[in-house]
């Protein structure tokens, strides 16, 4: 007989939420047992990992024959007697499950858990994240809600497995419209002028904070570090390209984003309506809470008037009232969002169209 082909002499043995404990007999196969035959089956009491994360408390048992309980209680031991039934029996010991989460940190902070840190499955845990002085929390990682990503006091629905989770901080730095690009950056009183400032002082993850307001842009802010960059405030940051795209730039965008460990978060970026480039050129990364407005691209390779999507996640983002345009020779394809690859997701893309004139000419 296969291992997992069970007959009518059989006994198969498991556990729930997951074989735990030692049990006698062990999980598996009891095989070749007659109708009538009688013997002890029995758990451990309580079982815990080696590394003291997971325990378990056996709270009785369940035998199923033909799909159908057919006898349980609430014992870690009892006498089991083989019925006669085609398909064997199936003994499945019940535990209780509960996990200490223990949060790992990257950069320079801490993360405490609510309570002893102990927590039953169907319970909910309440982990914070605390950076240190000069640092921001970036986000989560591991297994976090993804609407709850970027929540530094994160509310955990615990399982049936241990979590893992990374709280996650980068160096702070900050970015005002009255800030000047030869302070520090790194307190709201020394803030920087521009995002390029605190991109380059930042090194490889800073975590850059923007000061609700305007910012008048040249050229596109590119981004291809791990850098946050994080809007401040209910209506964020608006980041508007003022100048004309350049000539054979595809990748022309207020952001361009190339860097898996970035993030863009309630942030604005538009052209006020001038062709001037898309909004968002995302070549890796993630961008979160952003509304990306009232862009125009025109002529060129230049499809997504609001948004290319090559690789990365675009989430919980307006893109709305985006054109591409385009008066030559040249198809265009995407108003709102062009996807070569990546994860667009709950997003509202709404009102944004191709516009495409040929053969204009006049006197």
């Amino acid at each position: 007989k296969g291992e997992d082909v069970f007959l009518g002499n059989d006994l198969r043995i498991t556990g729930t939420p997951d074989e735990l404990g030692s049990v006698e007999p062990a999980y598996g196969a009891k095989r070749d047992i007659a109708p009538g035959d009688s013997f002890v089956c029995s758990a451990s009491a309580a079982w815990t990992n080696a590394e003291e994360t997971v325990a378990a408390t056996c709270i009785g048992y369940k035998v199923y024959t033909n799909d159908v309980v057919y006898v349980e209680g609430p014992n870690n031991s009892f006498t089991y007697t083989h019925p006669d039934c085609e398909k064997g029996a199936k003994l499945v010991w019940q535990w209780a499950f509960k996990c200490k989460i223990v949060p790992t940190v990257r950069g320079s902070g801490s993360a405490s858990v609510s309570g002893d840190g102990w927590f039953a499955s169907g319970e909910t845990a309440t982990v914070t994240a605390v950076p240190a002085e000069g640092w921001s929390f970036r986000c989560w990682e591991g297994d976090v809600p993804e609407e709850q990503k970027f929540n530094a006091a994160l509310h955990l629905p615990v399982g049936t497995t241990l979590p893992a989770l990374t709280a996650v901080f980068g160096e702070s730095f900050f970015v005002s419209t009255t800030g000047d690009d030869s302070k520090s950056g790194r307190s709201w009183g020394e803030a920087l002028a521009t995002v390029e400032a605190a991109l380059e002082k930042g090194g490889d993850a800073p975590c850059i904070n923007v000061a609700e307001g305007l910012y008048e842009i040249q050229t596109a802010i590119k981004v291809t570090t791990g850098a946050a960059i994080v809007g401040s405030g209910e209506r964020g940051a608006v980041f508007r390209l003022a100048a004309q795209p350049v000539a054979g730039d595809d990748t022309r965008a207020v952001f361009y984003v190339a860097n898996d460990d970035a993030v863009l978060r309630n942030l604005a970026l538009t052209t006020g309506g001038a062709e001037r480039g898309r909004g968002l050129y995302l070549n890796g990364g993630t961008v979160a809470y952003c509304a990306i407005t009232n862009c125009v691209t025109v002529n060129g390779n230049m499809d997504g008037g609001g948004v290319y999507l090559k690789t990365g996640t675009l989430r919980d983002s307006l893109v709305h009232y985006n054109q591409a345009s385009s008066s030559g020779n040249y198809q265009k394809h995407g108003g709102g969002i062009y996807m070569a690859g990546g994860l667009a997701d709950r997003c509202v893309i709404r009102d944004n169209y191709v516009c495409y004139k040929r053969g204009e000419s006049g006197s």
